[in-house]
């Protein structure tokens, strides 16, 4: 069972409209001159120290029950209930040393933990979710969770570099997640509009003037000029068939920000 933890804040509206939130962040003495810089940088810093408290018990009692029906299959279970001070201690490490903010171009996660066996050192582990990659925002509820006032939070997105279609950032006992979800469906329509925006600026020939036409790029004596732009703009029609591929991505897209648009109006309903 996963879980991030960052530090609350204190929120503002940039102006009367409310068009953008922003965290008062006040870096640590202990944080490195890299954190202090991205610091300034965030929108919102998500908190779990509100309910810290109840997932360590809800943690305990899903650990208690397992351990117990081991203990009357094969009595592996009596090891498992000896091991649960243990685990509880690494579980409050992690929630302390975990940090969850949004800035205006990724989602970024940091945590750092003592290992699950003893006496192996610390695991660290770092993650940033680009927002124009993003997909989807999921928040789930079980029954148990709802019992101590905690939810599932998931972020999917585009994955890069894996054979896995999407990758899935995953974590429990966020406080607001409501308030989560919005921040990130808003600024990852932003990302995705602007990305969309110049990739289209490319093809219909408004981007900058140092841009070598397409079809020109297998000539050796191909020179970036004045009448090479005219070139392109004349030949903006003829696509490329190599580029269909990238079109093919432009309009997932199109579909993401709609789909985070829809993702958007549901929480604002809900609300």
């Amino acid at each position: 069972l996963g879980m991030l933890s960052g530090r609350a804040v204190t929120l503002h509206h940039r102006s009367d409209s409310g068009e953008r939130l922003v965290g008062n962040v006040v870096p640590d003495e202990a944080e490195s001159g890299e954190e202090a810089e991205a610091s300034s940088k965030v929108l919102y810093r998500a908190s779990f120290q509100e309910l810290m408290p109840n997932y360590l018990q809800y943690d305990t009692i899903i650990w208690a029950v397992i351990s117990l029906l081991l203990v009357l299959a094969w009595g592996v279970g009596l090891l498992m209930l000896l091991y649960l001070p243990y685990k509880r201690y690494v579980l409050k490490k992690d929630i302390f040393s975990r940090k969850l903010y949004v800035t205006e171009n990724k989602i970024v996660y940091k945590a750092s933990r003592p290992s699950y066996i003893p006496f192996m050192g610390i695991v660290k582990k770092e993650i940033e979710v680009p927002l124009q990659l993003v997909v989807d925002v999921i928040i789930e509820q079980g029954c148990l969770q709802s019992v101590y006032s905690l939810y599932t939070f998931k972020v999917e997105s585009i994955a890069s570099g894996k054979p896995a279609p999407l990758d899935e950032l995953q974590f429990h006992g966020v406080h607001n997640p409501d308030l989560l979800k919005t921040v990130i469906i808003r600024e990852a329509s932003k990302r995705i509009q602007e990305h969309q925006s110049w990739k289209y600026r490319i093809y219909s020939g408004e981007g900058p003037s140092d841009v070598t036409p397409i079809d020109r790029l297998d000539s050796p004596n191909a020179k970036v000029t004045a009448s090479s732009r005219h070139n392109f703009q004349e030949s903006k029609g003829r696509i490329p068939k190599s580029d269909s591929i990238l079109l093919h991505k432009l309009e997932e897209v199109c579909q993401s920000v709609k789909n985070l648009e829809s993702l958007l109006l549901g929480s604002h309903s809900r609300a």
